[in-house]
C-alpha cells in the first residue's frame, strides 16, 4: 500500500466525505492514495480493489476548498492505469514511477494467487494466458 500527503486511511475518507455518515471504507482494500498539495491547489489520487475490481478516485482543489464531495469511484484496469501512466496522463504526471512500481507489485501478488489457484508452477503462464484472452485486468480468469 502506498499512502502519500493522507496520515493513514481513516484521513483519506475524512478529506473526501467529512460531510456524511456513509462509510465508503467498507470493504476496500486501499492500494494507492496520494494527496499532493502544491501552492494553492491540491491534487489526489486513490487506487482500491472491491469484490476483484479496481476502481479509482480523483479529486481536485483550488485552496478555497478541499476534496470534500469527490468520492466518485470508477472502475478502472491495470492496462487502462499502465496506459496512462506511459502517456503521462495519470494524476496530472505526479509519482508515475511510484504509481506504476505500486502496480506491478499488485499485479505481481495477484499472478502468483491465480496461479496457485489453477496449480501452475509457472506464474509466466498465467500472465500469457491473460495476453492471450485480452483481459482487461486478472480478475477475468
Amino acid at each position: 500500500m502506498l499512502i502519500d500527503g493522507f496520515n493513514n486511511v481513516q484521513d483519506i475518507f475524512d478529506n473526501f466525505c467529512p460531510y456524511t455518515e456513509e462509510d465508503p471504507n467498507r470493504d476496500i482494500n486501499i492500494l494507492i492514495a496520494i494527496y499532493e498539495l502544491p501552492a494553492y491547489e491540491g491534487y489526489a489520487f486513490v487506487l482500491f480493489e472491491k469484490d476483484g475490481q479496481l476502481f479509482e478516485v480523483n479529486g481536485s482543489h483550488c485552496s478555497c476548498y478541499g476534496l470534500e464531495g469527490q468520492w466518485e469511484p470508477e472502475e478502472t484496469t491495470l492496462e487502462a492505469l499502465k496506459y496512462r501512466i506511459e502517456n503521462g496522463t495519470l494524476f496530472y504526471g505526479y509519482h508515475l514511477d511510484r504509481i506504476k512500481e505500486e502496480l506491478e507489485q499488485h499485479e505481481r501478488q495477484h499472478v502468483e494467487v491465480i496461479a496457485r489457484k489453477h496449480n501452475r508452477r509457472n506464474i509466466f503462464d498465467i500472465r500469457d494466458k491473460v495476453k492471450r484472452k485480452g483481459k482487461g485486468h486478472l480478475f477475468d480468469l
